[in-house]
């Protein structure tokens, strides 16, 4: 049986695969996020600055601009900085070494597993929730209503 989330969140692919990004697409949206897709770091880019994602999945292989290199721009231009996802068809030990160390917060190997992509994908949208109920709200923070 497959969970479906509790928290709805906003989700880029990055994928140059139209029919892989599509078919993830599709199944994050039934699962209640809101999906955009992009085929190229450039177009990915233009998104994740309009978006604002909550997670992002890069396909490390993509055409002229790689998923590492992706990334960084990412990281460099979102804040806060979204739950980062790797996706290769490369599944060596130093593949996966490789993107957590470039900063990638997830390695997953295609055909991407959507449980385990869901569990992902969950917890980060519940340690937003814990995030966010342990916060104060701003006026509280500043004192304002004391």
């Amino acid at each position: 049986m497959e969970a479906v989330a509790t928290k709805s969140l906003r989700v880029l692919i990055v994928e140059d695969d139209p029919d892989t990004a599509e078919s993830t697409a599709m199944l994050l949206r039934q699962q209640g996020h809101q999906v955009t897709t992009a085929y190229i770091a450039t177009t990915a880019l233009l998104a994740a600055r309009r978006e604002t994602p909550d997670a992002v999945l890069i396909d490390i292989g993509l055409p002229v601009v790689d998923g590492y290199r992706l990334l960084q721009s990412i990281q460099h231009v979102l804040i806060p900085k979204p739950v980062t996802i790797a996706i290769t068809g490369h599944g060596q030990p130093s593949d996966r070494q490789r993107a957590l160390q470039s900063g990638f917060d997830h390695f997953l190997i295609k055909p991407v597993d959507p449980q385990e992509l869901y569990r992902i994908l969950s917890d980060y949208a519940d340690s937003l929730e814990t995030r966010v109920g342990s916060t104060p709200d701003a006026a509280q923070a500043l004192g304002v209503f004391s």
